[in-house]
């Protein structure tokens, strides 16, 4: 048994006494939070279409959208204004053009290579973008300039 009171300085009484010493004030509380989430934290999912429609609705997924590529265009700039710096492009080919090599997307006049290209015209400050080609289709990261 322990030989000092359940109430000593050296041994305080759980919960009774909590160290508050790092929450009291502002920048302590912000110096020794575990998360910041921030819009540099952020990226965009935009699905993008080879149809007339500029968006459809994703009925699976409310308030989700598959956007035409000069829709998509539209949407990139409007990230850009909100300071979102990084979006991720998911094609939505037809069926048809899918294969087991994946050959759309080495297809330099494919759906992917033109919404990347809407993007970077709608999207001046563009830096740098790559694309990822694989069996179940293709991705875009296009980083925006600070």
């Amino acid at each position: 048994m322990s030989s000092f009171p359940p109430t000593s300085p050296t041994h305080p009484q759980f919960p009774t006494t909590r160290m508050r010493r790092n929450r009291q004030t502002d920048w302590r509380r912000r110096l020794v939070r575990e998360n910041t989430l921030t819009v540099d934290d952020l990226i965009l999912a935009i699905v993008v279409h080879d149809g007339p429609e500029a968006r459809i609705s994703v009925p699976s997924m409310p308030g989700t959208f598959r956007y035409s590529v000069q829709e998509a265009a539209l949407v990139a700039k409007e990230a850009q204004d909100l300071g979102i710096a990084l979006i991720a492009v998911f094609p939505f080919i037809d069926s048809s053009l899918k294969n087991d090599n994946g050959e759309e997307a080495l297809n330099a006049g494919g759906l992917v290579p033109r919404a990347v290209a809407a993007m970077k015209a709608a999207v001046a400050s563009t830096t740098s973008a790559s694309t990822t080609g694989a069996k179940t289709g293709s991705r875009l990261r296009m980083k925006f300039a600070s």
